[in-house]
């Protein structure tokens, strides 16, 4: 499995703790000593491989990038931080980061993984990930979330089908 981890926020919906020099991501919130952004590298660490981790984020934030994933994994492959030419938000930046996997990788699955999200139950974050596998192998694009009770321009909106 890869994971690319989405860490191009601007800091800007937790202000004025989180700013545009030190989005949200980068700050120590969780019950840990690590930031948001390093807890979502440990949190897959069971499944994917740090090999396996790409990250997606904006050029002014490639140095603290770097910082915080060495921090975590010393040995880590540092073009694996693929900086955005330009952002454009979501959809853009997973287009263009899986442009980036290289082509040996193509038959992996891809777990898409926002950097600042704050998950306590990491074992059932595993097991879901792992449930998911079999249906991506079959063709599916599985997602994952808390049901939404309204449309929200901001996250997007999808109405499910039959199970």
């Amino acid at each position: 499995m890869i994971a690319m981890i989405l860490a191009g926020g601007t800091g800007t919906r937790l202000w004025p703790y989180s700013t545009s020099t030190l989005p949200k991501q980068f700050l120590r919130l969780g019950s840990t000593n690590e930031s948001l952004f390093q807890e979502t590298c440990i949190r897959v660490k069971p499944i994917v491989p740090y090999e396996n981790m790409y990250v997606v984020g904006a050029e002014k934030h490639q140095e603290e990038l770097k910082h915080q994933m060495l921090q975590t994994f010393p040995k880590f492959n540092l073009d694996q931080i693929l900086v955005e030419p330009i952002s454009r938000n979501t959809g853009p930046a997973i287009l263009w980061g899986i442009f980036q996997i290289p082509p040996e990788k193509y038959h992996e699955p891809v777990v898409i993984l926002a950097s600042d999200h704050l998950i306590r139950n990491n074992a059932n974050f595993i097991d879901a990930l792992e449930s998911a596998v079999p249906l991506v192998n079959s063709g599916y694009v599985v997602t994952f979330g808390i049901q939404p009770n309204h449309p929200e321009t901001g996250y997007g909106y999808i109405k499910s089908g039959k199970e």
